[in-house]
């Protein structure tokens, strides 16, 4: 049996005139989610909130991580750079969702370091 595969893209290949479109495990996010669960727990909060913000937590991370991809690849498609419309959105992604887990917190970040002389 032959079987012509051709790579249509970093993210898809064709084979037997079906296009088939890989998707990585770091793309939809799952990893990071639950590496970020116990940083959503906050001190003193019921079992029942703390589940509740875990399960809105994922919804709205999903959503917005699925746009983030198909946003991405509707502008490879159109052209625009791997780089650009995958690589530097997901960071921004993380960085958005960082600083949201930080803000979970009212963690601060000091603005200067004053050295002693």
């Amino acid at each position: 049996m032959n079987v012509e595969l051709f790579q249509n893209s970093p993210t898809s290949f064709i084979m037997a005139n079906q296009l088939t479109v890989v998707v990585d495990p770091l793309c939809t996010a799952i990893p990071s989610f639950l590496l970020s669960v116990p940083f959503l727990y906050l001190i003193g909060e019921s079992r029942t909130r703390f589940v509740g913000r875990i399960a809105t937590f994922f919804v709205v991370m999903s959503v917005v991580n699925a746009a983030r991809l198909i946003v991405g690849l509707w502008a490879y498609d159109r052209g625009t750079s791997w780089l650009v419309s995958h690589e530097i959105a997901y960071g921004i992604f993380y960085a958005i969702w960082a600083i949201y887990i930080l803000s979970l917190h009212k963690l601060k970040v000091p603005r200067t370091h004053q050295l002693a002389i």
